[in-house]
């Protein structure tokens, strides 16, 4: 009895759209992939190269179709393309060749409204679960987010980040950013459905320097700078006090992380998260490594490939990097695709994973690594 739940579940998950004006998110592990588009001239794509292919020709004038400047909604049939002015600040649609995979596609103008939606407003910043609600973390334009409930029904949750990155150490509010595909992704588990690959309880170790920078810490850290030039504080304090604000700051993140599992719990499954616990997959976060979450899943009818970033970048953090790839590798093993052919659940379809390696993380600077390098176009399965 449960096991037919469980596969009915899966069937209604994968194809819940009828082909037509029903645009949505497309989920990488509900569809077959046709094509995949990257900029080949970047070095860290040679070994992407190797496992998956050459890069579908892009035939835009001078922009190449990647993950962060296009929000890619589908309907079966064909895509409209909402991309970000700020990072494509040009496009030359008349010059479009006839041969090219988006002539057909609407493109939908988006200017962000303020600093921080120059990067909340990229693509990377949006993924789909396989039920196609969409998940984004907060500081998106208003106008990208009407964009989006005009061109689509499908649920879109906000999600909290306070643990974004303040370019300039001097902002505060929502002028950070940091992207949902850094923090969760959605991995498939056969007739048991899928479940969510989320970061986390974070402690100290899991910050080097960010938190130092916070909004929430800097005024302590003023403040306390202004009594050590008046001789009322050493050095010695100011520090001490920062380490506690920074543990309270940590306090206040696991409290934002267990809300955030709390959304999402209600959003997917319609329960709390106390009741949806066997449905998530935790990894340890370290702002300082590149982040696991940031892969890309690319299925076809014969075979899976899945692309991690490789974390093994510091010989100090050996310990914590071993002991998530293993989880990793553990997690892989139990992992089989949840699209249905017409034989049934490809339980014995072969997955191939693979650790690529990608720029150095930045803590202070992050910049995306596989999920943002790539983008796919994909094929409903019947």
């Amino acid at each position: 009895m449960l096991r037919k739940y469980k596969i009915n579940y899966i069937q209604n998950a994968g194809n819940i759209h009828n082909a037509g004006n029903d645009f949505y998110l497309p989920c990488e592990i509900t569809h077959y992939t046709s094509k995949v588009y990257f900029n080949e001239r970047d070095k860290i794509t040679e070994k992407i190269t190797e496992k998956i292919g050459k890069s579908n020709k892009t035939t835009f004038t001078g922009v190449g179709y990647y993950q962060d400047p296009y929000i890619q909604l589908y309907n079966g049939i064909t895509y409209k393309n909402i991309y970000n002015t700020d990072v494509v600040s040009f496009l030359d649609f008349n010059n479009i060749g006839e041969e090219s995979d988006f002539k057909n596609d609407e493109h939908i103008k988006v200017e962000p409204l303020n600093s921080s939606a120059t990067d909340q407003n990229k693509g990377g910043n949006f993924i789909s679960a396989p039920d196609s609600t969409i998940f984004y973390i907060e500081g998106i334009s208003s106008n990208l987010l009407s964009e989006l409930k005009t061109n689509t029904t499908n649920n879109i949750v906000e999600l909290k980040c306070g643990f974004r990155v303040f370019p300039n150490h001097q902002t505060s509010g929502l002028d950070g950013f940091r992207h949902v595909d850094e923090i969760m992704c959605f991995m498939p588990y056969g007739i048991q459905g899928y479940k969510i690959w989320f970061y986390d309880e974070f402690d100290e170790k899991c910050f080097n320097s960010l938190l130092d920078y916070s909004p929430d810490i800097k005024p302590i850290v003023d403040q306390n700078k202004k009594l050590f030039v008046s001789g009322k504080i050493t050095n010695q304090e100011k520090i001490r006090l920062n380490k506690e604000a920074i543990k309270c700051k940590i306090i206040v993140l696991n409290i934002e992380r267990l809300a955030n599992l709390e959304k999402i719990s209600i959003a997917l499954f319609g329960k709390p998260y106390s009741e949806c616990t066997d449905k998530f997959v935790f990894f340890k976060y370290y702002a300082f490594l590149p982040s696991i979450f940031n892969r890309t899943w690319v299925e076809t009818k014969d075979s899976i490939t899945c692309l991690f970033p490789d974390i093994n970048q510091n010989i100090k953090y050996q310990i914590e990097i071993n002991q998530i790839k293993t989880k990793v590798i553990e997690e892989i093993g139990k992992i089989h695709s949840i699209i249905v052919s017409n034989e049934g659940i490809n339980l014995d379809k072969p997955i191939n994973y693979y650790f690529i390696p990608v720029i150095t993380a930045n803590e202070l600077a992050p910049e995306g690594t596989i999920h943002c390098l790539l983008k796919q176009r994909f094929v409903k399965p019947n």
